[in-house]
């Protein structure tokens, strides 16, 4: 029986969907009794660092040898490892992690004696091979949780065990390592009862997308919804999280909007500005996002992912969109391919009150929009549905004891 849980974290706080899984799943660990210690690099440092709070991880630097010996006591302590992240590695121009922490690191996973179980995150090959030490902890883990049973790192970790070829399987040359699926659970109670606003406080006029300056994350959609429609209903749309990375260079040639990259948005009366171009602002801190969110009119998470990638799990926008209160509006393509863990169903299909964008459909998603806007009954009933929906796919509690007890066949 699992007691005693160490995390490591080998890219470090990140700021994005592996440092809020960490948070939850320590939440989750806490209050079923564990003990549980979370090692993060130090390494490096990342933009979004600040995003969440994270007092309960403790960074350590892996390119210090005089740390080693003490992580690896740490995690032989334990009765289990999971690997959360592994470092970065440096692939031409993109910076990574010093060669020195992604060896230690491998010093490491070959010094631990428990049980390892990696939990990968990442979706597609181009950030599978970025992965320093994957070989290394392949090598020594018990099995291995992704968020689809058919993505690149699937496929990576079948073919890394008989080294491309199907016959060294059957000669038995080589061990197959078991795959299973995982969803980052969140608890939607917690936020709801911090953020959840009466409909009287709520500005019906506001869209606001939240997300990253990356195309998967779905900003082209809500930029053409407005420009097109929003705009001119007289709505006001926000976009947040747009960094000033390499990417906002293509972003910003190809789009018109108002550029509050470098505007505190707490600086910025969005009564001002219904009926004008999108206003882009920068990265957030969580929590006042969220509060931001819990007043606005509808919240949009347009995430689009390639088929292969998406089973069950839905990203931690995609929850904390309705736990705020707002009305969630969801990539049509997406809703299509999530399957809900509970009705087995594709949540496009479920009557959950979701708005679902498409590019063919935003007539009728204005129109549905309006509707809601100027009803505050069914507004506030299309929530309460939305809300509990969504937390029954993926409430913390019932996605991470699946998890453990299955880890716990394996530790």
């Amino acid at each position: 029986m699992i007691k005693n849980v160490v995390i490591l974290m080998g890219r470090g706080i990140e700021g994005c969907g592996v440092t809020k899984y960490t948070i939850e799943l320590a939440k989750y660990l806490g209050k079923k009794g564990y003990i549980y210690k979370i090692l993060a690099s130090g390494d490096k440092n990342w933009s979004r660092k600040k995003s969440h709070p994270v007092d309960n991880i403790e960074l350590v630097k892996f390119a210090d040898d005089s740390k080693l010996e003490g992580i690896v006591a740490t995690c032989n302590s334990a009765d289990v490892v999971l690997i959360n992240s592994l470092p970065v590695k440096n692939i031409g121009n993109s910076r990574g992690y010093p060669e020195e922490a992604i060896e230690n690191f491998k010093k490491i996973i070959g010094s631990i004696t428990k049980p390892i179980i990696p939990i990968q995150h990442d979706h597609n090959n181009l950030s599978i091979i970025r992965n320093g030490a994957l070989e290394e902890v392949l090598d020594k883990c018990r099995a291995v949780f992704s968020h689809a049973e058919d993505n690149d790192f699937v496929k990576f970790v079948k073919n890394y065990t008989n080294d491309g070829n199907p016959l060294m399987s059957f000669f038995g040359e080589s061990r197959s390592i078991p795959i299973h699926t995982f969803q980052p659970g969140m608890y939607f109670d917690e936020v709801r009862k911090k953020y959840w606003k009466p409909v009287n406080q709520i500005d019906k006029r506001i869209n606001r997308w939240i997300g990253r300056c990356v195309t998967w994350k779905g900003y082209d959609p809500i930029i053409k919804f407005h420009k097109q429609y929003l705009r001119q209903a007289g709505y006001c749309t926000v976009l947040e999280g747009i960094e000033k990375s390499p990417a906002f260079l293509d972003f910003k040639d190809k789009y018109e909007f108002i550029n509050n990259t470098a505007v505190d948005i707490k600086d910025v009366d969005l009564k001002q500005h219904y009926g004008e171009d999108v206003m882009v602002f920068n990265i957030f801190n969580n929590e006042e996002l969220l509060e931001r969110m819990s007043t606005t009119g509808f919240g949009y998470q347009l995430t689009h992912l390639d088929p292969s990638y998406v089973k069950h799990s839905i990203e931690y926008t995609h929850c904390e969109v309705p736990s705020t209160g707002t009305i969630s509006v969801f990539n049509e393509k997406f809703g299509k391919l999530c399957i809900h863990r509970k009705t087995g169903n594709p949540i496009i299909e479920d009557d959950s009150g979701t708005l679902w964008l498409s590019y063919d459909n935003m007539p009728e998603t204005l129109e549905k929009i309006n509707k809601l806007s100027n009803d505050d009954v069914l507004y506030d009933e299309t929530r309460e549905k939305i809300y509990e929906y969504y937390k029954s796919h993926q409430d913390a509690d019932a996605v991470f004891d699946e998890l453990m007890n299955k880890i716990g066949e394996y530790a």
